[in-house]
C-alpha cells in the first residue's frame, strides 16, 4: 500500500514485531502460530486506515517507472483479502519455525544471548518514525532550552536510533530508549533472561532535593516498584530490580507504539513525570 499519505506507516505484516519476540516466546514454551499472526498482524487503526483512504483526495498513483520495476511487490487495496493475508502469515510463521529449529538443532549459538539481541534489534527505532521530523522542533527549542541541552538531546537521539547490539560494562543491552525534556527512559536487557528499566533526570532540568535516606520508586506498565538511585553531578539514575524478560512480550496493538510514553517515578511517595520531549501537550493521548 504505497499510493496514499500514510504509506509510511501502513504494513500488511510487522516482522519486526515478530522476530523480536519468538525466541523469547518459543523459549518459555508459550509460543503458538495464532500468537504469531496476532503479533504479525496486529494493528487494528493501520487496518481501518485501509478501509477508508481509497478514496482519499490524498491518493495518487504510483510514477508508472517505478510501478514498473517494484509492482509485483505492491498490493492493490481493491485486491486486499484479509484471509488470504492470514494464511500467508501463517504460512511463513511455519517456514520460520522450520528453520529457527535447524539453527538449534545445529547448537552453534547461544540461545539466551540470542533471546536478547533479537528484541535489541528487532525493536522499533522510535524516532525515526516519520513523524519525527527534527528540524521544525530544533529551531523552536532554541528559544527555550540553552545549547548545551538540545546537544545532550540530538547525542540521545543518535543512541536510540542505533542498530548496533553492544553490551556496557554489566553485559546488558540497551533498548526501548524514549526521550524527555527532564531525562531519558532506557531497558536495559541481560542475556540471563532479565532486564532492568532505568529512568535518567537531568539535575539542570529538575531540581530535586537528595539525602542518603532517600526512598525512590519508578513505574513500569502501571506497576510501581522500589529503585536503586547513583547520583552524580549531573544526572539522578533510577534503577528497578531485575525483572524476567517475559514481562516485555506484554500484548498490545502495534498502534499503541505511538502512544506518548509515560515515565513516573516517586521520591519519598511523591510522584514526577517527565515531560515528552517531541509533544509536551499533556492532554494528548497519541503523537498521530
Amino acid at each position: 500500500f504505497t499510493n496514499n499519505h500514510s504509506h509510511l506507516l501502513l504494513h500488511c505484516f510487522d516482522f519486526s514485531a515478530f522476530f523480536s519476540v519468538y525466541p523469547l516466546l518459543r523459549a518459555n514454551n508459550t509460543f503458538t502460530p495464532q500468537l504469531g499472526l496476532t503479533i504479525l498482524m496486529s494493528s487494528i487503526r493501520q487496518h481501518n486506515i485501509m478501509l477508508t483512504e481509497p478514496d482519499s483526495p490524498h491518493q495518487v498513483d504510483i510514477v508508472p517507472s517505478v510501478k514498473e520495476k517494484i509492482g509485483e511487490y505492491l498490493i492493490p487495496f481493491e485486491q486486499h483479502d484479509s484471509i488470504e493475508l492470514q494464511q500467508r502469515g501463517l504460512d511463513f510463521i511455519q517456514l520460520y519455525e522450520t528453520v529457527y529449529t535447524m539453527i538449534l538443532g545445529n547448537g552453534v549459538i547461544n540461545i539466551e544471548d540470542t533471546i536478547a539481541r533479537a528484541y535489541v534489534i528487532n525493536e522499533d527505532r522510535f524516532y525515526l518514525f516519520p513523524v519525527f521530523s527534527i528540524e521544525a522542533h530544533l529551531i523552536e527549542w532554541q528559544s527555550y532550552y540553552p545549547a548545551k541541552v538540545i546537544h545532550r538531546f540530538i547525542q540521545r537521539l543518535i543512541q536510540a536510533n542505533q542498530r548496533k547490539s553492544i553490551k556496557n560494562k554489566d553485559g546488558e543491552y540497551t533498548s526501548n530508549v524514549r526521550l524527555f525534556i527532564e531525562g531519558m527512559f532506557t531497558i536495559l536487557i541481560h542475556s540471563d533472561g532479565n532486564f532492568r528499566v532505568v529512568i535518567h533526570v537531568d539535575r539542570d532540568m529538575i531540581a530535586l532535593p537528595t539525602s542518603t535516606e532517600d526512598q525512590w520508586a519508578i513505574e513500569f506498565h502501571g506497576k510501581r516498584m522500589s529503585a536503586d538511585c547513583v547520583i552524580t553531578d549531573n544526572v539522578i539514575q533510577l534503577f528497578s530490580q531485575k525483572l524476567p524478560m517475559i514481562q516485555l512480550t506484554r500484548q498490545y496493538t502495534r498502534d499503541d507504539v505511538f502512544l506518548i510514553p509515560q515515565c513516573v517515578f516517586y521520591l519519598n511517595e511523591k510522584s514526577f513525570k517527565l515531560t515528552d520531549f517531541f509533544f509536551p501537550k499533556q492532554d494528548e493521548e497519541f503523537y498521530l
